[in-house]
């Protein structure tokens, strides 16, 4: 809605609008005085799902970095957040996490600040 846009409320316009009203007919908005409701009512029935916290293929991939994880500390006696990244060709943020759960199972210890981190295996 160009409003938005006039108010500098979005960055662009999309087609987001237009399919909803495509599908559905103005009786799902409510107008009020500060701000817009809209209710969408399902046609289908619908499942719950259970969340899992991690699937099944995750939790193998995990397990086979933290395996190449004690394969590099076993080369190298300390290393960086990024270097263990590069190797293993994850993100950063994938890394840490990694990482932090092998702190947590005491596999391996950390020291520094955040932002220099080293990581080894206590021995």
């Amino acid at each position: 809605m160009r409003i938005f846009r006039d108010l500098e409320l979005v960055e662009q316009l999309g087609s987001g609008m237009t399919r909803i009203l495509r599908t559905n007919d103005t009786s799902i908005f409510n107008f009020m005085e500060h701000f817009m409701q809209v209710t969408f009512y399902f046609t289908k029935g619908f499942e719950e799902k259970q969340a899992t916290k991690t699937s099944d293929k995750s939790q193998t991939k995990t397990k086979l970095n933290k395996e190449k994880i004690i394969e590099l500390f076993k080369e190298n006696k300390e290393l960086k957040t990024s270097q263990i990244a590069e190797i293993l060709n994850l993100s950063l943020p994938r890394t840490r996490a990694i990482l932090n759960e092998m702190i947590a199972e005491k596999i391996l210890v950390s020291k520094g600040s955040n932002r220099n981190k080293i990581y080894f295996i206590e021995q």
